[in-house]
């Protein structure tokens, strides 16, 4: 009698996650043709919003929002990011339900949503946000974090290697859940402890849109590819 043995197959997926690159743009970032930008790119995070740096603090959709996604919609990933200027948890919060239930309504979300934190831009630095202490502004990030998730979504944090090291306390950050997206304008990479996407040049180009343009290496698979 002849016995025949079934042979079994395992397969191994592999675990690294192959490096993407992406941009992010905003109302300042001129897009001439979607679909050539789009075959560029693993995707794009938008400027959703912006909280504005003086006293009032009112909150603003990006004038271009509607544009860049409706240009970039089936076409690659998309995320967002929003400009913070909150002094408060309450107000962090308030950014959290803004971008939410206002700003990405109806839209589609590959990315966490990111909320960004740097210097406002005012003349001598005299942003509403801009003199907040380390763990008045890590408090604010942490409550925007917290509302983001609470709302069903995945949240992350923006800010430069040298801001996430003298402004923000990166392990409440990581703690809380936050995904790490830190800027560094050099071929060298950031010493931030632990980061997710690093945003390596604000001069890059992109065929498809005008001028320069935000590039970053992203080394988790935080975006579904």
């Amino acid at each position: 009698t002849t016995t025949t043995t079934k042979k079994t197959t395992t397969i191994i997926k592999p675990t690294t996650f192959k490096q993407k690159e992406i941009i992010d743009i905003s109302q300042w970032n001129v897009v001439t043709d979607y679909a050539a930008a789009a075959k560029e790119i693993d995707g794009v995070i938008l400027r959703c919003g912006i909280r504005g740096y003086g006293s009032a603090g009112n909150l603003a959709k990006d004038d271009s929002l509607e544009t860049h996604y409706n240009g970039f919609k089936g076409k690659t990933k998309i995320g967002y990011y929003f400009f913070t200027q909150a002094k408060t948890t309450a107000e962090a919060e308030a950014e959290a339900t803004y971008v939410v239930n206002t700003l990405l309504k109806g839209k589609t979300n590959n990315f966490p949503i990111f909320w960004d934190s740097e210097l406002s831009g005012a003349s001598g630095n005299t942003g509403r946000a801009d003199g907040l202490s380390k763990t008045t502004r890590t408090n604010c990030a942490v409550a925007f974090i917290k509302k983001i998730k609470a709302l069903g979504y995945k949240a992350g944090v923006y800010a430069s290697e040298s801001w996430f090291r003298d402004n923000l306390d990166l392990k409440k950050l990581t703690d809380a859940g936050a995904y790490i997206w830190v800027a560094k304008y050099s071929s060298s990479s950031p010493s931030t402890s632990s980061y997710d996407a690093w945003q390596y040049t604000s001069s890059g180009s992109v065929k498809g849109i005008n001028g320069n343009v935000d590039k970053s290496h992203v080394y988790k698979n935080i975006a579904g590819w």
